[in-house]
């Protein structure tokens, strides 16, 4: 698992089979990281959803979603 919120950090992680994280507070939009490899988008890391949707990737469950 890879938290990151440039689309290189999404790249870098696809290259380690990672599951994508990012986090749009920065300069990118959800658009830019979904398409450079982000699984999940948050717009911060204080969203409680963020939790929930680590829980669910632990348990298997890596359906793509942004909130």
């Amino acid at each position: 698992m890879l938290f990151g919120d440039t689309p290189h950090d999404m790249r870098a992680g696809g290259h380690v089979g990672a599951v994508n994280i990012g986090i749009s507070a920065g300069r990118y939009s959800d658009r830019a990281l979904m398409v450079a490899g982000a699984r999940h988008v948050f717009p911060d890391y204080r969203k409680p959803e963020l939790r929930d949707t680590v829980l669910k990737i632990i348990a298997g469950d890596h359906r793509k979603q942004i909130i």
